[in-house]
């Protein structure tokens, strides 16, 4: 009799213990759920969509709130996967028939399945855009004519005048110059300015056509030799370009 009561106590205690624990746990769950939205909120606020679903998702899974099924289609819906917004839309209607959201979710659900609906048809179409061309046989094209020549003489033409234009600017612009640097000592510069700036103009102005009327030059020599029709010359800054097949 002396060893039953101590047993019994024992067994009152452990029961009760178990029952707090049983009854800590649902509490702590759920904080942790509360503590996961606000997160999800903190994350969703600042743009960080991603984050923000990925705290919503864990705070449903632990508290089963079904108006949590709203943000996670929201976050889901910033982030373009269609897919995930739908289910979780779909979901909150289906739990939450007379849900305060769903006014705002039943035209989003809608707009999203349409949304769907056109992507999956777009990447349908592409697929058999794709298959055709890969069945398409490869055939040889037929033989044209044989290219003109009309393209290259004309850069040779247009270079060749270019060069002679600058070749003469060049000419006109010695005369000024002798006689800036001919005029005699203490000449002020204001009677001689007039002569510098011609000069220093018809320099620059010549060995800019010069320089442009060579590589045009070029240009069509290149063009010429290569005789493809396919064959692209392009003149720039930085020289002679030739784009095509040889």
């Amino acid at each position: 009799m002396g060893q039953t009561v101590p047993r019994r106590i024992a067994i009152f205690f452990l029961v009760a213990a178990t029952s707090a624990s049983a009854q800590d746990a649902p509490d702590s769950q759920d904080a942790e759920a509360r503590g996961l939205f606000e997160a999800g909120r903190a994350a969703f606020d600042g743009g960080r969509f991603e984050e923000a679903l990925h705290h919503f998702e864990r705070s449903y899974e632990l508290s089963q709130r079904h108006e949590l099924l709203f943000n996670i289609g929201h976050s889901a819906q910033l982030l373009g996967r269609l897919d995930r917004a739908i289910e979780a839309f779909e979901a909150y209607l289906r739990l939450l028939p007379e849900g305060t959201m769903r006014v705002r979710v039943e035209p989003r659900l809608a707009a999203l399945r349409e949304q769907a609906a056109a992507q999956a048809e777009a990447e349908e179409d592409q697929v058999e855009e794709e298959a055709e061309v890969e069945d398409t046989p490869m055939t040889a094209p037929p033989p044209g004519d044989p290219p003109s020549r009309t393209g290259p003489l004309a850069l040779i033409v247009a270079g060749g005048a270019l060069t002679v234009g600058g070749a003469i600017s060049l000419a006109l612009a010695a005369g000024p110059a002798s006689r800036v640097d001919d005029a005699p000592a203490g000449t002020p510069w204001s009677e001689v300015a007039d002569d510098a700036d011609a000069a220093s103009l018809r320099r620059n102005l010549g060995i800019l056509l010069a320089a442009g009327g060579i590589a045009v030059l070029a240009a069509g020599a290149i063009w010429m030799s290569v005789g493809k029709s396919d064959t692209e010359v392009a003149v720039g800054p930085s020289g002679v370009q030739v784009r095509g097949s040889f």
